[in-house]
C-alpha cells in the first residue's frame, strides 16, 4: 500500500496514468477502498474517474485511433 506523499517510480516518463478517488487524494484510513482507473501512455489524460465506463472506453479507444472493440478491460472487484 502506498503511504500519503510517498513517491513511486523513477521520475521518468510514466508507464501508466492513474486516476484515483476520492478527489484525487489518498485517504488517511488504510481500511477503505478507492475506485481507480489506469491506462497506458498513449491514453494518458483521457480518463476521468467521474465519467461513465462507456465515456472512458470511448476516450481510450479514440486516443490511439483504435476501434472500441480492440480495447481490453480488466475489472477487479474486492468484497
Amino acid at each position: 500500500m502506498q503511504s500519503i506523499g510517498e513517491r513511486r517510480g523513477t521520475g521518468r516518463t510514466p508507464l501508466l496514468d492513474m486516476a484515483v478517488g476520492p478527489a484525487g487524494t489518498l485517504p488517511h484510513a488504510r481500511d477503505i477502498s478507492m475506485e481507480k482507473i489506469a491506462v497506458g501512455p498513449p491514453c494518458r489524460g483521457t480518463v476521468d474517474i467521474h465519467k461513465s465506463v462507456a465515456e472512458n472506453l470511448r476516450s481510450v479507444a479514440q486516443a490511439p485511433s483504435k476501434d472500441i472493440s480492440c480495447i481490453l478491460v480488466a475489472v477487479v472487484h474486492r468484497a
